[in-house]
């Protein structure tokens, strides 16, 4: 299956000429098309948004997901909103309109009270689920803000062309809908879901502590090994911000020394590499952990 389809849906909205929207499908759909490892989910959860801001030419996307248990989304990886600069009053709406709109059939336009902001909310559906939302933000500068019909038509169309690839990407199990009432596939589903949830909630702890200080090296020691011991028993590595691979958390230095450093444990091309960290807690985006590698190269952990 091909974004072809996608390609006739939005060039009916003149958003782009169509030499740079077939150039903009056709990245997507290389994007779709490509396996995705479990621990490169965020990798391709950041060019799908890219790929997504670009051809509804949005300020701004977000991904919004459920923590595990709650009622709610919280968002995740996004692009542009630094950017925008958006007062406490829009980021309020923002919040307010994906927790109204993040369980409805297609997608919905908001905008802010001051006018300045126009919100898209596009749910991801799976089976009789909704497992997240994007979020696209278009401010007054923006050519599209005020086409508020055609931002929400072109949200639609977009969530429906990727929407296989990123069941895919999340490792949810393929539905069929004749079935999708059936309870244990929705119990499958929900299973999936869940354990999406403990990485994503785990990941925003980490991050809430990005930057702190440990008091010494027993204390970081101490965390480096709780967090591997969590992470492990939900088959999760921290990745490296340097080469992108999965590893663990580690730190360096002797018990009784005052002063430490974190560092990434992984295997590199066979070899055990170690990459530097700080002395404060870095900021960690969690990783399912990779396959088992041969006896003969075993991996860390």
């Amino acid at each position: 299956m091909t974004l072809d389809p996608l390609f006739g849906q939005l060039l009916r909205l003149r958003r782009h000429d169509r030499t740079r929207l077939r150039q903009l499908v056709d990245a997507l759909d290389r994007l779709c098309h490509q396996p995705v490892p479990p621990w490169q989910t965020d990798v391709y959860l950041q060019q799908l948004l890219a790929g997504m801001r670009q051809l509804l030419d949005a300020c701004a996307v977000a991904f919004w997901y459920r923590c595990f248990g709650g009622s709610s989304l919280v968002i995740g990886p996004y692009l542009g909103m630094r950017e925008m600069r958006l007062s406490s009053q829009t980021r309020t709406t923002l919040d307010e309109s994906v927790q109204r709109f993040w369980q409805r059939n297609g997608a919905s336009h908001v905008q802010s009270p001051d006018g300045s902001t126009a919100i898209i909310v596009a749910p991801v559906h799976h089976g009789l689920q909704t497992v997240a939302t994007f979020t696209f933000l278009f401010s007054r500068s923006n050519a599209a803000f005020g086409q508020s019909q055609e931002n929400v038509e072109a949200a639609n169309h977009l969530q429906s062309a990727i929407q296989s690839s990123l069941h895919a990407a999340l490792q949810l199990p393929v539905v069929d809908p004749r079935w999708s009432a059936d309870p244990l596939e929705q119990l499958t589903s929900q299973v999936h879901l869940i354990q999406r949830s403990i990485r994503q909630t785990i990941e925003l702890y980490l991050n809430r502590r990005a930057g702190e200080e440990l008091v010494d090296v027993a204390a970081m020691q101490s965390f480096a090994t709780q967090l591997h011991q969590l992470l492990d028993a939900h088959g999760l590595r921290v990745r490296c911000p340097e080469c992108g691979h999965a590893a663990i958390l580690r730190c360096s230095g002797a018990a009784t020394d005052q002063r430490g450093n974190f560092v990434f444990d992984h295997y590199i091309d066979g070899r055990r590499t170690f990459h530097g960290a700080g002395s404060l807690l870095p900021r960690l985006r969690i990783v399912n952990k990779p396959p088992r590698r041969k006896r003969a190269s075993a991996t860390s952990g």
